[in-house]
């Protein structure tokens, strides 16, 4: 939900209290695992599978605005 939501590696991992890099690697496994090559077709994917909620693109569109 937090790729759906537009966040970068480094916002991920600051929300997870992550390192960024160990975001970026678990993302290449995600997408190695489910044949996927990159973060739209991960977005579209959780989408697809009730993984994201559509509250998710108003708020990627607030933040394009800057309302959020």
């Amino acid at each position: 939900a937090l790729v759906a939501r537009g966040l970068s590696n480094r916002e991920i991992a600051a929300e997870l209290a992550l390192r960024e890099r160990t975001v970026a690697n678990h993302l290449q496994r995600i997408y190695a695992r489910l044949g996927l090559a990159g973060r739209v077709q991960l977005t579209t994917w959780a989408f697809e599978h009730g993984l994201a909620a559509a509250t998710t693109i108003g708020i990627i569109a607030a933040q394009q605005i800057g309302q959020f």
